[in-house]
């Protein structure tokens, strides 16, 4: 049984957002670096395929990270565009994302151990971006961005709990 249920992100409409490349520059890492939004769907999305192999309990789980992870990616390409900037796939220092940044590894208690570090790594990402951007309607956004993650963190300690205890 599932221990989360998706969050709905609230509608934004980022309408008072002006070209502003030094933000759009530092979104680009929350949305194409290598610890990333980009980086954490696609890994979820492979843990989930790869779990499914399997039939185990944890697939549904994954995999309703990976969608809220998507509604992240898609909130912060809108706003780099809304800044001006390009939704490319690659940090702000032009580094391209490539499925060299996702992990391959097929034991689950290696996939949930991952999830938790990719998801800390993520909650101090977002704090440090939060404290650089001064702007309203981009500060929540990654504050609501920032409360997933908090959530994805407690569900991958909850698989963790719930695979020792069957193991």
């Amino acid at each position: 049984m599932l221990s989360y249920k998706i969050h709905v992100m609230p509608k934004t409409q980022l309408k008072s957002l002006s070209s502003n490349s030094y933000y759009a520059n530092l979104l680009k890492e929350a949305y194409a670096g290598s610890e990333s939004e980009t980086m954490m769907l696609m890994q979820f999305l492979y843990d989930s395929y790869t779990l499914s192999c399997f039939d185990n309990d944890f697939v549904d789980e994954f995999y309703l990270i990976a969608q809220d992870d998507t509604e992240h990616h898609k909130l912060l390409g809108e706003c780099i565009v809304k800044l001006g900037g390009d939704p490319v796939y690659c940090s702000s220092s032009n580094v391209f994302f490539n499925g060299k940044n996702i992990e391959n590894d097929k034991g689950i208690k290696q996939m949930i151990l991952r999830g938790i570090e990719i998801k800390e790594k993520s909650i101090i990402n977002y704090k440090i971006l939060i404290s650089k951007i001064m702007e309203k309607e981009i500060k929540n956004i990654l504050e609501i961005i920032l409360v997933d993650e908090q959530k994805h963190k407690e569900m991958f300690k909850n698989m963790l709990k719930k695979y020792e205890n069957n193991a």
